[in-house]
């Protein structure tokens, strides 16, 4: 009997772990996902536009590419004066910020207002990078560019790098692995960057 108990009672301890689990993974979820969802492209200094991936051809990816004809649009509406493109250095051995800049001045945004970052490996390094030129162009202000799961991580980065206010532009960008994959890692990544420190 007693051995019937200890099991009764650890099949219940999973089943409530299991159970706490799935309700913060759910719960996260639509709290990352209604966060995202919320734009504000009132007027800013800049645009920042986060990296993905560069194509073997050299051609941006189409995650890449929404992320940068969004911004094109936020520029010709009047949301930011200028563009700071940022993403590191693919296993190819393209700069994602060269090929978004050019992608960027291609498609009619002045040269003299695309900054490209090529260090910006991930989100926490475009922050950074962005915060360190920021003072030479006048930008305090800032509108984050990328995937709307991606959204409430670059604006809390940018936010505790000094930007002040942060507004964001979601692209209108969607794929199925969004969903068994992005959205998931992106949750854990919030968590992260919420914890980490920050150079004051």
């Amino acid at each position: 009997m007693k051995r019937q108990d200890k099991a009764t009672k650890r099949r219940r301890l999973v089943r409530g772990i299991f159970i706490t689990l799935l309700s913060i993974l759910v719960l996260g979820t639509g709290a990352l996902l209604s966060d995202g969802s919320k734009e504000d492209t009132r007027p800013t200094d800049v645009g920042i536009v986060l990296g993905n991936t560069v194509q073997n051809s050299g051609e941006p990816s189409a995650r890449l590419k929404a992320r940068l004809d969004r911004a094109a649009e936020l520029y010709r509406a009047g949301a930011f004066r200028d563009v700071f493109v940022s993403g590191g250095l693919g296993d190819n051995g393209i700069s994602e910020g060269e090929t978004m800049r050019n992608y960027l001045v291609q498609r009619g945004i002045p040269a003299e207002h695309v900054f490209a970052d090529s260090k910006g490996r991930n989100t926490f390094f475009t922050g950074l990078d962005a915060i360190r030129v920021a003072p030479a162009h006048g930008w305090r202000s800032a509108t984050a560019v990328t995937h709307y799961y991606h959204l409430p991580r670059t604006r809390l980065t940018l936010k505790r790098f000094g930007f002040s206010p942060v507004r964001g532009g979601a692209t209108r960008h969607f794929e199925w692995r969004d969903v068994y994959w992005s959205i998931p890692r992106e949750l854990l990544g919030y968590a992260k960057y919420a914890l980490r420190p920050y150079p004051s």
